[in-house]
């Protein structure tokens, strides 16, 4: 009998105890979590400009193909990106291929946020200049 009183007496500090050996844990871990890039942030895609595209798109995933010094080739598809010209040229084309997904082949997806960046620049004119003000980027 004695031992049962003891068990129901303790029974709620072990699930205390639990508890906060569980979320403590869990908070450690979200703490490592780092912190995710900085994204450029826009509304109209007028705040967007082609030095932007190039650096956050083309750059990280395209030129590996599409540029003269390529690592997966030169210009595939005659389709060269280093240049504001040259992808104004084929921005129909770039764009018919993000929306269909067929860009880039054989490589992983644009992350969503290059995918929005992109599509909203090649809506907005695909302008070399931005013609709007962009966002402030939002504070940590």
């Amino acid at each position: 009998m004695k031992k049962n009183k003891i068990q129901k007496r303790n029974g709620p500090l072990i699930e205390i105890l639990i508890f906060f050996l569980i979320t403590g844990c869990n908070y450690n871990i979200q703490k490592q979590i780092p912190d995710p890039p900085q994204e450029f942030s826009f509304t109209t895609g007028r705040e967007i400009s082609y030095d932007i595209v190039r650096s956050d798109v083309f750059e990280p995933v395209c030129f590996t193909c599409h540029s003269a010094n390529g690592a997966r080739g030169q210009n595939k598809g005659d389709v060269n990106l280093e240049t504001y010209q040259n992808t104004f040229s084929v921005r129909d084309d770039i764009q018919t291929d993000i929306i269909a997904g067929d860009m880039p082949k054989d490589s992983p997806p644009l992350s969503a946020y290059q995918r929005r960046l992109i599509l909203a620049w090649l809506d907005a004119g695909a302008n070399e200049n931005a013609t709007g003000t962009p966002n402030a980027p939002p504070s940590r």
